[in-house]
């Protein structure tokens, strides 16, 4: 879910949605948010932040038991902060793209076809975590299914090509592992 955003100088930026921000936490402005994905090792790469494509500089960040404690600029009283409740916190698309050599983030496999024994299956239009691992939603000719993200499942990632070639029981591919197509 990209969005183009006209920022101040009208420069283009295309921008994530990485979280919510849940409520206001203390009184100098700060914010309970939590994370659209488990998996924060980019959290180091964040200086800026946008809500409602305005831009903010971080402050601070850090983890509180089920949610993170955001601070950021300008923001200084826990009215200001009250204000913000419910919106979607944004990151630029450009931290989430890694290298060829590097393993991929989920979003970067949006829109990847599947390949099963040299025969495209179907295409990736969403994730879901479990406390296991994490599961592509492929949609299918059939609907949509959802496939274990496990590394004795893949064979090969195509960044080129845009597909992945995977090796994993056909059979989840039957009317028993149908899921609701939400996408």
């Amino acid at each position: 879910m990209e969005s183009d955003s006209k920022l101040n100088s009208n420069l283009k930026i295309s921008l994530k949605p990485i979280g919510k921000i849940i409520d206001a936490h203390g009184i100098k402005g700060e914010f309970k948010i939590k994370f659209l994905s488990s998996e924060t090792d980019w959290i180091d790469s964040l200086n800026d932040l946008y809500i409602n494509e305005t831009q903010y500089e971080m402050l601070s960040l850090r983890p509180n038991k089920t949610f993170w404690i955001l601070k950021l600029k300008d923001i200084n009283d826990r009215n200001e902060a009250e204000k913000f409740k419910g919106q979607d916190l944004l990151a630029e698309q450009s931290l989430f793209q890694t290298k060829d050599d590097e393993d991929p983030y989920l979003s970067e496999l949006m829109g990847f076809d599947i390949e099963l024994d040299t025969i495209v299956k179907g295409q990736i239009v969403g994730f879901k975590e479990t406390s296991a691992h994490f599961l592509l939603v492929l949609r299918t000719s059939d609907g949509c299914f959802e496939i274990p993200y496990v590394d004795q499942f893949i064979i090969e990632i195509f960044r080129p090509e845009r597909k992945i070639r995977m090796n994993f029981p056909e059979d989840l591919l039957s009317s028993d592992y149908k899921v609701d197509d939400v996408f």
